[in-house]
């Protein structure tokens, strides 16, 4: 094997490599050739590539990038084995899409399943560590969508896709603040001092209940005041159907 001194100063080798600038023009067709493969296998895989990617679709699209890269940076790559793992990949997806709509354990294998995150204003701590997802991510999804506490919530799912969908209370309940402390009244919400609840879960026991020293749901011992949305800052919030149903990668359900 010929071995070769490597410079910083080599300005050709830094620039285009080992070929010649003959090789530019290659590069080009090569890049038009390679873009239109991608468009038209893309197309035929269907529009859920364009969407919130699953597992399997995102494993397609990065072997779809490696195949592609090849054949633009080394002169000896021929197109024909990059277009031979865009059949490849095509047919992958395709044949499991299909069976998958046949078979519900594929499904859930391949492409993963609905979690319940949040049930009746109330974290569910063991599907949180399942699903390596912190407070913070969850929290920072909800306040998109306009939440303000875990009292709005009847149910927050964790889709397939990794997008999440809510389902609000048709009135709010006390829950747990998601905003930052120092915000808590300036978003307009108020402290209930008669009302406590866990802080690590959200649990609020119901009709001013007393709560244990520790939490029965999720172990936990620190406390914190439940809060409200007050009717003002609710009419200058966001307007949300009593009931409905969101999606934080988007728009109403």
């Amino acid at each position: 094997m010929q071995i070769h001194e490597l410079s910083l100063t080599d300005t050709h080798r830094l620039i285009i490599g080992d070929v010649t600038w003959s090789f530019a023009p290659d590069v080009v067709l090569r890049a038009v050739f390679v873009y239109l493969l991608l468009l038209f296998f893309m197309r035929l895989m269907g529009k859920r590539l364009a969407a919130g990617l699953s597992i399997t679709e995102l494993a397609v699209i990065l072997t779809l990038g490696a195949a592609a890269g090849l054949p633009l940076q080394s002169a000896k790559q021929g197109l024909l084995p990059a277009a031979v793992v865009l059949f490849v990949g095509l047919v992958f997806q395709r044949g499991l899409s299909r069976l998958s709509f046949r078979s519900r354990w594929l499904e859930i294998m391949s492409l993963g399943d609905v979690m319940v995150l949040v049930q009746e204003g109330r974290l569910l701590i063991d599907k949180l560590h399942a699903t390596q997802l912190s407070n913070a991510k969850l929290f920072a999804a909800l306040r998109s969508q306009g939440i303000l506490h875990l009292g709005q919530l009847r149910r927050v799912y964790l889709e397939a896709s990794g997008q999440f969908s809510v389902i609000l209370y048709r009135e709010q309940r006390p829950g747990l603040a998601i905003m930052p402390t120092a915000e808590v009244e300036f978003v307009g919400l108020k402290r209930l001092p008669d009302r406590e609840l866990c802080l690590r879960c959200g649990y609020c026991p119901d009709d001013k209940e007393p709560l244990p020293a520790t939490c029965p749901h999720c172990r936990g011992a620190e406390r914190d005041k439940a809060v409200l949305q007050d009717d003002g800052a609710r009419s200058r919030g966001p307007k949300m159907p009593p009931g409905s149903s969101t999606n934080a990668g988007g728009g109403p359900l």
